[in-house]
């Protein structure tokens, strides 16, 4: 029982209706200057989300892709993509795991492997396992980062170690 509760964690959708989907990855390097919100404090507020999360939307993208370089890009053109929908995240009972979602799904999209997150975890234990042994998180940071309580994101690494180390 406890495993089917760790292998789908609680998803908030946002109370308006979902972030959409942004389109395919483009090269935009030459122009970072994301599309801007126009109210002030939206504004101010996805500056502050992209300042926080950036860094690490890159390293954990570039964990995944194998490449530091398709890791910014994918990220700057997730957070891009977002700026017009951050009213529609912002309504969410938690916009990191709103943005978290599609973020995790355009890395499924761009992932050159056959294979989803790792072979033998579901993507939100393997999520768990890149954060907190891949990237060095502390806990606390890896839950806000997926947007998730600290102790949903124990249960989901302790779940993942289990099944790592669980003979085959």
């Amino acid at each position: 029982m406890l495993e089917s509760a760790v292998s789908q964690p609680a998803r908030h959708s946002p109370a308006p209706g979902p972030i959409r989907q942004p389109p395919a990855v483009r090269d935009n390097s030459r122009s970072r200057r994301p599309y801007a919100p126009t109210d002030t404090v939206t504004d101010a507020s996805y500056e502050a989300f992209c300042s926080r999360y950036r860094p690490l939307y890159i390293r954990y993208a570039a964990v995944r892709l194998s490449s530091t370089r398709c890791g910014a890009r994918l990220a700057d053109h997730a957070l891009d993509a977002l700026a017009p929908c951050w009213p529609q995240a912002l309504a969410c009972a938690s916009p990191a795991a709103a943005v978290w979602e599609m973020f995790t799904s355009l890395i499924e999209d761009a992932a050159e492997r056959g294979s989803r997150c790792g072979a033998d975890l579901p993507c939100p234990q393997a999520d768990a396992v890149i954060l907190r042994h891949r990237l060095g998180l502390p806990a606390e940071t890896a839950a806000e980062l997926m947007g998730i309580s600290d102790s949903a994101f124990r249960v989901l690494h302790r779940a993942a170690l289990r099944t790592l180390s669980a003979p085959k």
